[in-house]
């Protein structure tokens, strides 16, 4: 019947729109923190070996936080952030209306994006800890830092998801689903970071440096669909499928816990970031030239305790009642469902009590030039590194950020071409130890399509007059106490 249809493709649906609001309701690369020569500790999340090029001898974080996320899959037509939070609960959903006339005056209107091959939604939330780096006079820069971040990443999600398609497929007509990953994840990290200036006093400098990563991992999702999955929907609210390879994990202290949930470590994890920085001095106070590289997030989250990992992997055609599915009560009696429509036993899906989830690995490349004293321009790209099976995944980005810095002032203009595709214009203020800024200030200002937002804001603390490493000693001498270069 069309009602039982309806409840069938209700189950796409609430995948869909999993996947794209979770958006709305939690910075990618924060790069007002990050690319200033004053932003002593904070370079090392987008760099290890910037800290060697500190102005100061020592610089703390305080706190601070970092929130980005954006899709491509929906949006909400002509808004802004500040606007949609007032009229957050008066909303209408396009196509549940036959006539854009009836929605009501005033309501927030969700639209979807149509002519999308394939879709993506990542969430980015980075709790800054207290932290602090220390720069030593032989070359040597230590620091330890301390954060909590939450993640969702789905990338290459087809467009058969589409809300639309969705809401238009025909009973007994077959559709393909590439493979895809989704990923979703919290955890805690404690690091520590080591920079070394390879030839201090020279002229140019080249410095590299590591961050160790202890991770503390709390809540964790997957769902790798490793193959091309097809799939017809039939009358009486069944989904027929031609076999399946499908691997999916998860956390269940969450689910079980329900509102009493309280957070809970589930396990233990390393990461590594790796890098250089190569510096050209300049006849002028400061640095001509800057150029970085470095290998981000190489590691990976464990989960060893509340987990599951299962597998739906069988070349037989069967069928799925999605509203047997949907009446299951709990978690287990969900999974144990699952397993013995799709593999004809209630325990075969059920793999480990424990699963692991790569970081969401990156290449990172840099150049920093200096155009005056006080002014510069940084260039940079970050470009995710796809690893097999269960792993988040870093958004791409390209960005130009023209900037003024002065020791108790900062200002800086990012400009980003996300996932190669659509640009972002930002802004960042930094007013002596407070910083804050957005990497999507068309979100916060004017009106368009809202399909994500982002917003930044630090607070350190760092010698009130810079050091012998910074702008107000004029002259440095070298290695036999000539006047190597005006720094």
């Amino acid at each position: 019947t069309q009602v039982t249809n309806m409840k069938t493709k209700a189950f796409f649906i609430s995948f869909c729109i999993l996947i794209s609001s979770i958006n709305f309701i939690t910075a990618q690369e924060s790069l007002g923190l990050k690319v200033e020569h004053f932003s002593g500790v904070n370079s090392l999340y987008i760099n290890p070996a910037n800290t060697v090029f500190s102005p100061f001898r020592w610089d703390v974080n305080i706190a601070g936080a970092g929130i980005f996320a954006d899709n491509n899959y929906t949006f909400i037509r002509n808004t802004n952030l500040i606007q949609a939070a007032r009229n957050g609960s008066d909303f209408t959903i396009i196509s549940e209306v036959d006539n854009e006339n009836d929605i009501p005056a005033g309501n927030l209107v969700v639209d979807f994006k149509e002519g999308v091959n394939r879709y993506y939604a990542y969430t980015n939330v980075h709790i800054l800890g207290p932290s602090f780096s220390v720069n030593l006079e032989n070359g040597h820069s230590f620091g330890l830092f301390s954060g909590f971040r939450t993640m969702v990443s789905a990338q290459n999600v087809p467009s058969v998801f589409n809300y639309n398609n969705v809401n238009n497929i025909e009973n007994f007509t077959d559709v393909s689903i590439p493979p895809f990953k989704v990923g979703v994840a919290s955890w805690g990290e404690i690091g520590l970071n080591y920079a070394y200036n390879l030839n201090q006093g020279e002229y140019n400098q080249l410095a590299i440096g590591g961050n160790l990563k202890f991770l503390l991992p709390y809540e964790g999702v997957f769902v790798h669909n490793t193959e091309t999955l097809t799939f017809q929907l039939n009358p009486g609210d069944s989904v027929l499928l031609y076999g399946a390879n499908v691997d999916f994990g998860l956390t269940t202290a969450a689910a079980e816990q329900a509102e009493n949930y309280s957070p809970t470590r589930n396990g233990m994890g390393l990461a590594l970031d790796l890098g250089a920085t190569y510096k050209i001095e300049g006849n002028r106070d400061g640095y001509l030239w800057k150029f970085g590289a470095a290998l981000l997030d190489v590691g990976r989250l464990n989960f060893r305790k509340n987990s599951q990992k299962h597998n739906i992997s069988t070349q037989d055609i069967f069928t799925i009642a999605a509203q047997e599915l949907e009446n299951n009560t709990n978690l287990d009696e969900f999974t144990s469902d699952l397993s013995l429509q799709s593999l004809t036993d209630s325990t075969f899906s059920l793999q480990d009590n424990r699963f692991g989830m790569w970081m969401p690995a990156a290449l990172s490349l840099s150049a920093d030039y200096s155009i005056t004293e006080n002014i510069y321009v940084h260039a940079g790209l970050v470009q995710r590194i796809p690893l097999p099976g269960a792993a988040l995944e870093r958004a791409n980005s390209l960005s130009l950020v023209p900037r003024y810095e002065h020791r108790w002032f900062g200002i800086a203009l990012p400009i980003i071409l996300y996932e190669y595709n659509d640009f972002r214009m930002g802004t960042s203020l930094r007013l002596g130890y407070l910083t804050i800024g957005t990497d999507n200030i068309g979100s916060f200002v004017g009106k368009g399509d809202l399909s994500g937002t982002d917003f930044y804001l630090a607070l350190k603390f760092n010698p009130f007059q810079l050091g012998e490493f910074g702008r107000s000693r004029k002259k440095r001498f070298g290695k036999k106490g000539k006047v190597k270069c005006y720094f």
